[in-house]
């Protein structure tokens, strides 16, 4: 009887080979002792175990979350100062555009003055020496009624011309030219004393508004 063709002699080998497949078991590992862990109690994910370095995580992350919206509100009124800085700046600076604008309109007066009051002076000399001719003239028509040289109604009549040439020359300079003068260069004086003030506030206030803005960046910063 040949073996090798029989049932039996198959269903041997197979169980082998069978035996064979199954390979080496592996062995589970005990569960670590070094640190304390425990089931999640999630519904989604029964299975994952938490340690202490997970909770401290956790609790890390819900204090990050808190802290969220206290810096969104620290933002916002930083952001808030900011803009009215900003407006504050851009005030001054108008400001500060202003002054400028008034001197230079107050240099452009005082030359315009100044050339007015060089006229003024000018007119001046030429009616002082107009007097010391009409003075001149006096004092000849004097000596000659004086030695009677001259005819009384000639010194008279030219005493009195001279006496109405120096009052039609110099009463509407005394009247009108020389006080006018004295005012515009009083206000113009007053006005030039007045005007450093307003850029000595406006650079106080520009100070001031610096001073605010570095105070307040370690704030924002922290």
């Amino acid at each position: 009887m040949n073996r090798d063709g029989s049932p039996m002699s198959t269903l041997s080998t197979n169980t082998v080979h069978r035996k064979k497949a199954k390979g080496p078991t592996v062995k589970a590992r005990p569960p670590s002792t070094s640190a304390a862990r425990e089931r999640s109690g999630s519904p989604l994910l029964p299975s994952v175990t938490i340690d202490d370095v997970v909770r401290s995580l956790i609790q890390e992350n819900a204090e990050m979350i808190t802290t969220i919206p206290t810096l969104q509100h620290a933002l916002e009124t930083k952001e808030v100062e900011c803009d009215k800085l900003r407006a504050e700046v851009h005030a001054l600076r108008q400001e500060l555009d202003a002054v400028a604008t008034n001197m230079t309109s107050g240099t452009q007066a005082m030359s315009h003055l100044q050339a007015q009051c060089q006229e003024h002076m000018a007119t001046i000399a030429v009616l002082k020496k107009q007097n010391e001719q009409l003075q001149g003239m006096l004092a000849n028509h004097e000596h000659h009624l004086q030695s009677g040289q001259g005819q009384p109604r000639t010194a008279r009549s030219a005493e009195a011309a001279a006496t109405t040439a120096m009052d039609y020359l110099f009463t509407p300079l005394v009247d009108t030219m020389i006080p006018r003068v004295v005012d515009e260069l009083q206000c113009l004086f007053t006005a030039e004393r007045a005007k450093p003030k307003d850029v000595l506030a406006v650079r106080s206030s520009v100070r001031s508004c610096r001073s605010s803005r570095t105070t307040s960046a370690p704030t924002s910063g922290g």
